[in-house]
């Protein structure tokens, strides 16, 4: 999604697009997720001079896989974020401390900019770290492998210990704290 910063006109602006799953370059994740059809992108532009805040509105689909059971599902999300782009270079200094300022602003000092980045890394942080297919899942048997949200199995509420190859370090986890 390329904007021409420098023909935007002073004051607000709202574009809306549809941006396919190859303009985000997004294959390279798609062992922890997949993208399902478009995203739908509202950018919303405010020009002050040569100054322009961007609040991006991105909606789109994942097919995530269950941390707990393993079984993939979709879940839709809708993700917000600004932006403010200045013209002309940073200024450098010897130290600095970041505030949240100046993670968010980007300078530019070509007319034209690139957003799909911007949408890309918005889409690849809204990935949980243990993505689950509801808040309740029960996961699957250590023992026998079976999924407990579509069956049970004579493992499940078992109060003897299960016979692993991790056995052994929890013999030794009961040495330990006695």
């Amino acid at each position: 999604m390329r904007i021409n910063l420098k023909e935007l006109p002073q004051g607000k602006k709202v574009i809306h697009t549809i941006l396919k799953k190859e303009d985000l370059n997004i294959a390279d994740y798609e062992k922890e997720f997949v993208l399902l059809g478009d995203v739908d992108v509202e950018a919303m532009f405010i020009k002050s001079k040569s100054t322009v805040n961007i609040k991006i509105t991105a909606k789109y689909t994942l097919r995530l896989q269950c941390s707990r059971c393993l079984t993939w599902f979709d879940r839709e999300y809708r993700e917000q974020e600004s932006f403010v782009f200045k013209e002309g270079k940073e200024k450098i200094q010897k130290e600095k401390s970041l505030s949240d300022e100046d993670i968010y602003t980007y300078f530019y000092m070509t007319e034209e900019v690139d957003l799909s980045p911007l949408i890309r890394d918005m889409i690849v942080l809204s990935v949980p770290m243990k993505p689950l297919c509801k808040e309740d899942c029960k996961g699957l048997c250590p023992v026998c492998g079976a999924n407990w949200n579509e069956e049970t199995c004579e493992h499940m509420g078992m109060t003897t210990k299960p016979t692993t190859k991790l056995s052994k370090l929890l013999e030794f986890k009961d040495k330990l704290y006695k």
